[in-house]
C-alpha cells in the first residue's frame, strides 16, 4: 500500500465525453471486427471473449500436448505499467496501418493529446502534469486502443503460441526435451522484449515467470536448465495465477482449491455476522453476491481437481447454507440446496460447462472455442440418432489427465442431457431447459 508504482492514475470523464466515447469506440470496434483485424489470440475487451475462453483455449493447448507425449513450456509475461506508456504516435500509426480515415487519425490524435493530470491526497493536490503517452485508464476507448497498440505481437512471435487478455501475455512452447523448451523460452522471451522495446513498452523481467507443465511422471526428478532474459534468469514456478486462476505443472488444481477456500472464509464470516439482522432471502441474496462468484469463476476449468477438494469447497457451501438458512448443522444436505434453489457445486460446474459447449457449438463464442467443438453429424455423413439429436463429437483422448479437457470433458457432459435440452433453439432457452433437468422438487 505504501509503494507508490502500485497506483495508476484514472480518468475521470464527463458524461457527455463518455457518450462520445461510446459512438467511436462502437464504429472502431465494429469495423476491426468486420474487417477480422484484431487477433485471434487477444481476448481482452472483446465481445463473446472473456478469461475463461482465453483460458481455456491455453489449456487446450497443454492438454493437446500431454496427449501427444510432449511437455509444455510457458513463459507469463509481466509488462511495466503498460497502458500509462503507449507512445501516441506509434499508436496513430498501426490506427493508420489499418486504414483509418486521415479525418478519424486527427480525432484520435486530439482525443489524445494534451491531457493533464493532478493527484489529490484529502485536502491537498499536486500542480498539474502533462500526459505525453498512455491511454486514458477508466475510459472506454483506452482498452480498445491498447488491445490494437499490441495486436501485432503474436506475429512477432510467430511459431509460439500467445494468450492474451488485454496486456496479461502468456507464450506457449513444446518439445518432448526439457532442454529443447528451455531454448525455445529463451528465444521466445528474446523476441518479446526486442517487439517491445520497438513501441516503447517494458517487459518487467523480475515479475516474469515461466513453468514446465506435463505428467508427474515426465518432470519428476527432471533437471531443468535456467530460463533467461537479456541476462537475467527467469523466475521457475511450479504454480502461476493466470487470470485469476492458479495453475500448476500437473494440472491438478488443488493450488487453486486452497486458494478459493481461503477467499472464501472471510466471506463466511461476514454472513454469519450479518445472519441476525436481515431475512433469509436477503442472506442468501449476499451468499450470491459474496461467495458464489468465488465459487463459479474459472470453475469449468478446474472441476478435474481431485474428489477430495471438491468435497472440501462443497462442504464449505454446505456451511454456508446452513448460516444462510439458519439450518441444524445435521440438518440433511439436499434439503439445504432444495430450500436454498441452489445445485450442488459439482452440478453447477457441469450446467456452466454445458453452456460453454452449447456456445462453442453454435459459433456464439470465441473463434477458438468456436474450433473446439463440433456435432456428430459435422464428422460424419452417417445419420445416426446421435447426428439427428445434435450430439457433440467426442475428441480423442487416451491419457486420463487428457480426459479433464474441457473439450472433452464438457462434450461428455453436454451429451448425457436429454435431446430437450441439447436441441435447444436460444442459449436462454438452452439454460432453462438445463437448469429444469438439474432442478429437484423439495421433499
Amino acid at each position: 500500500m505504501q509503494d507508490k508504482n502500485n497506483y495508476r492514475p484514472i480518468s475521470v470523464l464527463p458524461i457527455f465525453s463518455k457518450i462520445m466515447e461510446r459512438l467511436i469506440h462502437d464504429r472502431l470496434y465494429g469495423y476491426l471486427d468486420q474487417c477480422q483485424v484484431l487477433s485471434s489470440s487477444q481476448s481482452g475487451f472483446r465481445k463473446s471473449h472473456s478469461t475463461t475462453t482465453c483460458l481455456s483455449d491455453f489449456l487446450n493447448a497443454v492438454y493437446n500436448n500431454i496427449e501427444e507425449g510432449r511437455l509444455s513450456g510457458v513463459a507469463f509475461l509481466d509488462l511495466k505499467k503498460a497502458f500509462d506508456t503507449v507512445d501516441h504516435r506509434i499508436l496513430l500509426s498501426k490506427l493508420s496501418d489499418l486504414n483509418i480515415s486521415y479525418r478519424s487519425i486527427r480525432w484520435f490524435d486530439s482525443y489524445l493529446s494534451e491531457r493533464t493530470q493532478v493527484t489529490k491526497v484529502g485536502k491537498c493536490e499536486s500542480d498539474s502534469g502533462s500526459l505525453s503517452c498512455g491511454v486514458p485508464q477508466g475510459s472506454i476507448m483506452g482498452p480498445l486502443l491498447f488491445i490494437t497498440y499490441i495486436n501485432s505481437l503474436p506475429e512477432a512471435l510467430d511459431g509460439f503460441m500467445t494468450f492474451l487478455y488485454a496486456d496479461d501475455t502468456a507464450i506457449l512452447t513444446t518439445a518432448n526435451n526439457i532442454d529443447q523448451i528451455s531454448s525455445n523460452l529463451d528465444n521466445a522471451l528474446h523476441l518479446s522484449a526486442d517487439w517491445m522495446k520497438s513501441i516503447k513498452l517494458s517487459l518487467n523481467v523480475a515479475k516474469t515467470k515461466c513453468m514446465l507443465i506435463g505428467t508427474s511422471q515426465r518432470l519428476n526428478n527432471a533437471v531443468i536448465p535456467d530460463v533467461k532474459c537479456n541476462g537475467s534468469t527467469i523466475e521457475r514456478v511450479d504454480s502461476f495465477k493466470y487470470l485469476g486462476v492458479y495453475l500448476d505443472k500437473n494440472l491438478k488444481f488443488n493450488v487453486h482449491a486452497d486458494y478459493v477456500r481461503r477467499k472464501i472464509f472471510s466471506k463466511m464470516k461476514a454472513l454469519a455476522k450479518t445472519r441476525q439482522f436481515v431475512s433469509q432471502s436477503m442472506s442468501l441474496q449476499l451468499y450470491r453476491s459474496l461467495v458464489l462468484p468465488h465459487l463459479d469463476y474459472g470453475d469449468i476449468l478446474y472441476d478435474t481437481m481431485s474428489a477430495q477438494d471438491s468435497n472440501k469447497l462443497q462442504v464449505i457451501q454446505n456451511k454456508c447454507l446452513r448460516i444462510c438458512l439458519k439450518e441444524d448443522p445435521r440438518a440433511s444436505v439436499d434439503r439445504l440446496h432444495d430450500v436454498a434453489k441452489l445445485p450442488t457445486l459439482k452440478d453447477h460446474r457441469i450446467m456452466h460447462s454445458v453452456k460453454f459447449v452449447y456456445e462453442g457449438l453454435n459459433n456464439k463464442s470465441s473463434v477458438k472455442v468456436n474450433e473446439m467443438f463440433s456435432f456428430v453429424n459435422e464428422t460424419h455423413d452417417v445419420n445416426t440418432r446421435a447426428s439427428t439429436d445434435k450430439m457433440a463429437a467426442m475428441p480423442h483422448a487416451t491419457l486420463q489427465i487428457s480426459k479433464g479437457n474441457i473439450r472433452f470433458r464438457g462434450a461428455g457432459y453436454f451429451n448425457e442431457l436429454p435431446a430437450v435440452a441439447r436441441t435447444a433453439p436460444t442459449t436462454n432457452s438452452f439454460k432453462n431447459r438445463v437448469k429444469k433437468h438439474f432442478s429437484r422438487p423439495i421433499t
